[in-house]
């Protein structure tokens, strides 16, 4: 039986009602989520989460060794529409290049 661990994450936070303070101040949102937790922070619950890694050490696994395991989805086409194929939204090899 494997047992499944869970980030830190504010108890009934809401990525969605946080998207306000996000708009407002991407970097202090994103630095006040990292404070709480040590690297890895969880952001929203149910379908519509998020992490948030921050830890050099996590930001290498995900980025680096283990790059393929995490994709943007079909969430990311809407995003990629507007904002084009940069670094923040492209996937796979045109990623890595």
């Amino acid at each position: 039986m494997s047992t499944t661990i869970s980030p830190p994450g504010p108890k009934g936070f809401q990525l969605f009602s946080s998207l306000p303070r996000l708009a407002k101040d991407p970097f202090g949102f994103c630095m006040s989520e990292a404070a709480k937790g040590e690297g890895l922070v969880r952001l929203g619950s149910g379908p519509a989460c998020a992490y948030l890694v921050s830890h050099p050490d996590y930001v290498h696994h995900v980025l680096i060794d283990n790059a393929a395991n995490y994709i943007k989805g079909s969430i990311m086409d809407g995003i990629r529409y507007a904002l084009g194929n940069g670094l923040f939204t492209a996937e796979g090899d045109h990623w890595k290049r």
